[in-house]
């Protein structure tokens, strides 16, 4: 990367891809707002690393729960939000994995917070004009 270049952008840079382990805390749990086209609604939560060399650094996540015009978005978002909360042991009374659409109520979902979990940490391709590129989180495991 050109250093002039970096120097002007905006934000901190990455954490290098790699496992990391993570937990959202309450404060990191920003629950459930509609989206910016009116066109469904997203849960917002901030992970932060816990240990190493990245201790307290924060990787956003934002997932798309429910989408009237692009039912893959929601799709793809639901299934990330299953593997969240498979690492972190959310399981209804018969003792099975609950998923997003099995959750008795979507506003229970701020129960299954501040549980520590691994991820895997990826670098986001592309990056808003000025700014690094962001980190996502691609699979999640029990700790």
């Amino acid at each position: 990367m050109n250093m002039a270049v970096e120097n002007e952008l905006k934000g901190k840079p990455p954490i290098p891809a790699g496992e990391y382990q993570v937990i959202v805390e309450d404060q990191g749990f920003k629950g459930f707002s509609p989206n910016k086209k009116g066109t469904g609604e997203n849960l917002q939560l901030t992970y932060k690393v816990v240990g190493g060399e990245f201790d307290g650094r924060l990787i956003f996540a934002n997932y798309c729960v429910t989408h009237t015009v692009s039912p893959i978005a929601q799709e793809i978002s639901r299934k990330q939000l299953d593997g969240y909360l498979a690492a972190v042991g959310a399981t209804n009374n018969d003792g099975e994995t609950l998923t997003y659409e099995t959750l008795p109520s979507k506003h229970r979902f701020g129960e299954y917070i501040n549980n520590p979990l691994l991820v895997d940490v990826d670098i986001e391709k592309k990056a808003q004009a000025g700014f690094y590129p962001n980190n996502r989180i691609t699979a999640f495991r029990v700790l």
